[in-house]
């Protein structure tokens, strides 16, 4: 069992169509509801969770020795495992150019399984490679920086993990 976090990256790509399908309050305009087929663009909408889409999580693996060689100094495994926690990204939004690069906060939350190698060597030291994937869920996001202005927001994702490290307490 360890407690884990993941720095992610996600941006919405422009020029890309996507269906608009919603509606909006503006103090100038008043009301309008659209469903149409539109282009994004940075006058139209920006987000991004470049700052840290974070998620905190605690993790749970199972090692299966693969080698044991010079008594405990250097060893091989492999492990799989689960994973889950909360998310706390701070999302840059810019919508119809209203907008602001928000404070961390807590969005939702993520879970997901991994599989990898892990080589001890030295009894302490260790290189693991690390494949997982997983769902994240956010019904939570903050946007233009007023209390009522929210987003929600769920995908799935996949990465790899290469990691140099030391265990404590050996």
């Amino acid at each position: 069992v360890s407690l884990g976090m993941d720095h992610m990256k996600y941006v919405v790509a422009q020029g890309q169509k996507v269906q608009e399908d919603g509606y909006a309050r503006n103090t100038g305009t008043g009301e309008w509801s659209n469903t149409q087929q539109i282009t994004l663009t940075p006058d139209v909408l920006q987000y991004e969770h470049t700052d840290g889409l974070n998620l905190l999580s605690v993790d749970a693996d199972r090692y299966h020795s693969l080698w044991n060689g010079g008594n405990g100094r250097r060893c091989l495994h492999v492990f799989e495992g689960a994973f889950a926690g909360p998310v706390i990204p701070r999302t840059d939004v810019r919508l119809f150019g209203v907008g602001l690069n928000n404070r961390f906060h807590l969005a939702g939350w993520g879970a997901g399984v991994q599989a990898g190698i892990h080589f001890t060597f030295c009894r302490v030291l260790y290189l693991r490679a690390t494949a997982k994937g997983g769902y994240i869920d956010l019904p939570d996001v903050l946007t233009t920086g007023t209390s009522e202005d929210r987003a929600r927001q769920h995908f799935f994702f996949a990465q790899w993990n290469a990691t140099f490290g030391a265990t404590i307490g050996w």
